[in-house]
């Protein structure tokens, strides 16, 4: 005999339905980010690579992290010191749009380095 009562009697239908209304309003609230990916190879020309950085450049303005990958094939990874070479012309070709979020690092046969945009 509590005042006021201890339970509620409510449309379970209509309370489902508020409550998913609310879970799509706080996901539309959120920003998602995607990763894009460009791969470079080690015999990559200066030119296609100046064409790869302006499609990071674009990636970057339009809010997306972007995964730089360098890919060593055969008795290329002899030759490590080259493919950093190339990373830092594409550091520095994106120095406008975008920043270095992690460091140019070997996994495996590939050299991987990942930009964001500038906030």
């Amino acid at each position: 005999m509590a005042q006021p009562p201890v339970c509620r009697i409510m449309d379970y239908g209509k309370y489902k339905y508020e409550t998913n209304k609310k879970e799509h309003a706080n996901r539309s609230h959120q920003k998602s980010t995607q990763v894009k990916e460009a791969k470079i190879r080690l015999r990559t020309g200066i030119h296609d690579l100046e064409t790869k950085i302006k499609h990071i450049n674009s990636f970057l303005d339009h809010g997306h992290k972007t995964k730089v990958i360098l890919v060593f094939r055969g008795r290329e990874m002899e030759h490590a010191a080259r493919g950093r070479d190339l990373m830092e012309l594409v550091v520095q070709g994106i120095a406008d749009h975008g920043q270095v979020e992690q460091p140019q690092r070997i996994e495996g046969r590939f050299l991987v380095m990942l930009l964001a945009p500038k906030s």
